[in-house]
């Protein structure tokens, strides 16, 4: 049997690096459509979720795309048709990349796309230290403590509550390491405090709030003898995180706070929420599952049963129970394209704070969803600088 010839081999070789060409171009444009599509759909989530996390290594791929199909197409049509499909492929992911980019600047944020290309950085740095804030039913609450890089008196403090749909997640490092190092770096002594979870059995809708008021009551005791400010702390917290992190702040403007031990709950300076749920019930009615991961089984372990049996709880839990016009400051950052925590409920929520009187400043980020999954992300960039710009103006 005779080999083939070089010129075979190689006419071979040209056509399947065309081919592969133009097929990163239009899985490139199959997540431009699906991001663009209205409305929430799963593809749509998983666009999102591609572009705000792995944005810029999409610009490389329809870069790749545009130099494999222009020069290895097989014939004049060929290299037209291609070369035109993988330049709209590579313009669109720019613009994909760049409207992220331009949102966050206008709000005084920055995004670097070359240092979401490390997809490992930054890792997860393990807290200077644990400590026990509260025991309950014999087990002890840890609170993980990360201080400043450059140690200094009287440094801002933030106050961690981490995100997981109150079933899942814990205050440590690989929940919030990356978080707390970026904040620290930036001068903040930084706290992030573990809360009972939930689940189908055992229902903490009334104790991870406490425990959250406890921790922040035990951060403010505490705070300046670990060289932090007691009257400049910040609660953040993202998604179930958002929601505790809002309805404490909230909770003690009214002095409405119950901890799980005996401290007295200081008012916040401000609260940051990424992505909250404020409005459980709208959550529950119409979240998009992601993944097999569905918002209604979360709810219904927060709460123990269905909303429609524990309607008192439902209202405990919703953020808009405790508006006031004495609450803190707030920011929250939510992408429009969210539609696991769907953007709307949270821009209407939003709408609704404001005419209470609460000084809320909203951020609606384009292109990227809910989930956010390494430190230098795109999206983690975005929420992170804008958060930090907007608390640098009055804290």
């Amino acid at each position: 049997m005779p080999f083939p010839s070089r010129s075979s081999v190689a006419t071979t070789m040209r056509y399947a690096g065309f081919v592969l060409g133009v097929a990163i171009a239009f899985a490139t444009l199959t997540l431009l459509v699906a991001s663009l599509a209205p409305g929430h759909s799963v593809r749509q989530e998983g666009a999102g979720f591609a572009w705000g996390n792995y944005g810029s290594w999409i610009v490389l791929a329809s870069l790749a795309g545009l130099a494999l199909s222009l020069p290895l197409a097989p014939n004049g049509a060929c290299r037209i048709a291609g070369g035109l499909v993988a330049c709209i492929a590579l313009a669109g992911s720019v613009t994909q990349v760049g409207r992220i980019a331009a949102a966050a600047a206008a709000n005084g944020g920055r995004v670097d796309p070359f240092a979401a290309l490390d997809l490992s950085s930054p890792a997860h740095p393990e807290a200077d230290g644990w400590l026990t804030y509260n025991v309950v039913d014999g087990r002890a609450m840890r609170i993980g403590v990360w201080k400043p890089r450059l140690p200094k008196k009287n440094a801002p403090v933030l106050y961690l509550v981490h995100r997981g749909g109150w079933n899942d997640g814990m205050g440590d490092a690989r929940s919030s390491g990356a978080e707390a190092d970026w904040w620290r770096n930036r001068g903040y002594l930084v706290f992030s405090v573990e809360y009972r979870l939930a689940s189908a059995t055992y229902a903490t809708w009334d104790k991870a709030p406490a425990d959250v008021a406890c921790g922040l009551g035990w951060v403010a005791q505490h705070a300046s003898d670990l060289g932090g400010d007691p009257k400049r702390i910040v609660v953040l917290g993202a998604s179930a995180g958002g929601n505790l992190a809002l309805n404490l702040g909230y909770q003690a403007s009214m002095g409405q706070a119950r901890p799980s031990c005996g401290v007295s709950v200081p008012v916040p300076a401000a609260v940051v929420a990424y992505v909250p749920i404020v409005d459980p019930q709208y959550v529950y009615d119409h979240g998009q599952a992601v993944g097999g991961r569905e918002t209604k089984a979360l709810i219904e372990n927060y709460i123990g049963g269905r909303p429609d049996r524990h309607a008192d709880r439902m209202r405990a839990i919703s953020t808009d129970t405790y508006l006031s016009r004495d609450a803190p400051r707030t920011l929250v950052v939510e992408p429009e394209e969210d539609g696991y925590v769907p953007a709307e409920s949270v821009f209407r929520f939003c709408d609704r704070a404001r005419t209470a009187g609460v000084n809320v400043t909203t951020v609606r980020m384009p292109v990227y969803n809910h989930f956010s999954s390494y430190g230098n992300s795109l999206a983690g960039q975005a929420n992170r600088s804008v958060s930090h710009a907007w608390l640098s103006r009055f804290l």
